[in-house]
């Protein structure tokens, strides 16, 4: 039985090669094209996923800086007229 498989040719792994026609060429060019369409469409929303992200980013830090800011005046007694007068009536009523 061992000898019947050894009888057998194996098959190689040989790539034919075949002539292609100017429509068959234009064809596969077209689907070339339609991938690449289709791929700068996925980048281009990605990009603007991103810059929607950093912009969110941006202003959520300018934020915290602001804040920061406030406390660190607040803390330094820097405080003075209207704010000061909101701070103590908060106060009083908790």
């Amino acid at each position: 039985m061992s000898k019947k498989k050894d009888a057998v040719p194996a098959k190689e792994n040989v790539e034919e090669t075949r002539e292609v026609t100017a429509e068959e060429l234009l064809g596969m060019f077209r689907q070339s094209e339609v991938r690449s369409a289709d791929r700068m469409i996925f980048l281009r929303s990605f990009e603007k996923f991103y810059n929607d992200i950093n912009n969110a980013r941006t202003v959520l830090l300018r934020d915290l800086q602001e804040i920061n800011t406030q406390i660190g005046a607040r803390n330094m007694g820097g405080i003075t007229g209207d704010a000061a007068e909101i701070a103590d009536e908060t106060a009083e009523e908790e």
